[in-house]
């Protein structure tokens, strides 16, 4: 297949793309900063039925945005929904032998590495990890750098894909040409918003056409992130969908 070059200029800095690989949908947006707004500049989507037709689908789907917005920044965040998307929270407890120091982000990022390469997940990858909160001495916070203490619990979250996703990833990301600055799962993201809101406690139930995705909110963090196998096509049966998500919370 001959590469697709959608983007040939430089970005302006205040640009940014975002590609997201949705339940059933790719949708990709250009966003410019002005000021302290952030305005769409442009918006393509394609619809998908299997995870084999994710490749195509994405490229017509930049195909559509570049048709509004020519020049495209090479550089994006990709945000990733459903396929063999799992999720687990660990909560890494240690005592720091100089608790008068500072809690570093090279403190944090070692935990977390520590966390992940502990993990085992047979023919799955990681793509997305983070600090999602901690506890110092009995305290929680939502961000514990710059504190200090003695006794420290980091609730550490951690994304997996099968791996045959993540390499056709890599190979989409080739073949448009494109720099990926992070990929998160999407309803990390939608969290973040409602944290922003003050919500805390939430179940986040998004719809999809046959399938749908359940993202549980404790105290103001995801705590997992559950596939659920039917959509609004079959509306008899989502009480049933939902209960069952829930019980596996």
């Amino acid at each position: 297949m001959p590469k697709f070059n959608f983007f040939k200029k430089q970005p302006k800095k205040k640009d940014f793309l975002i590609v997201e690989i949705g339940l059933e949908k790719i949708t990709c947006a250009i966003f410019e900063r002005e000021g302290t707004q952030i305005k769409l500049m442009g918006l393509g989507k394609k619809s998908f039925d299997s995870s084999e037709e994710v490749f195509d689908a994405t490229l017509e789907a930049l195909d559509s945005l570049a048709t509004i917005v020519p020049d495209l920044p090479t550089r994006g965040i990709l945000g990733i929904s459903g396929g063999s998307l799992e999720t687990v929270t660990t909560i890494a407890r240690y005592s720091r032998p100089k608790p008068k120091k500072q809690i570093s982000l090279v403190e944090t990022e070692d935990v977390l590495h520590q966390v992940v390469e502990d993990l085992n997940k047979e023919r799955k990858k990681i793509f997305f990890s983070t600090v999602a909160n901690a506890v110092i001495d009995g305290v929680k916070v939502s961000n514990p750098l710059g504190l200090k203490g003695e006794k420290m619990e980091l609730s550490c979250f951690v994304a997996f894909k099968d791996s045959n996703e993540i390499e056709l990833l890599d190979r989409l990301m080739d073949e448009i040409d494109m720099k990926i600055e992070k990929i998160v799962p999407t309803s990390f993201v939608i969290s973040k918003i409602l944290t922003s809101k003050n919500l805390e406690d939430v179940l986040i139930f998004r719809l999809g056409a046959d399938k749908s995705e359940l993202t549980v909110m404790e105290d103001g963090h995801v705590s997992d992130i559950l596939p659920v196998g039917i959509g609004n096509k079959e509306t008899q049966f989502l009480h049933l969908a939902w209960q069952s998500a829930i019980k596996k919370i």
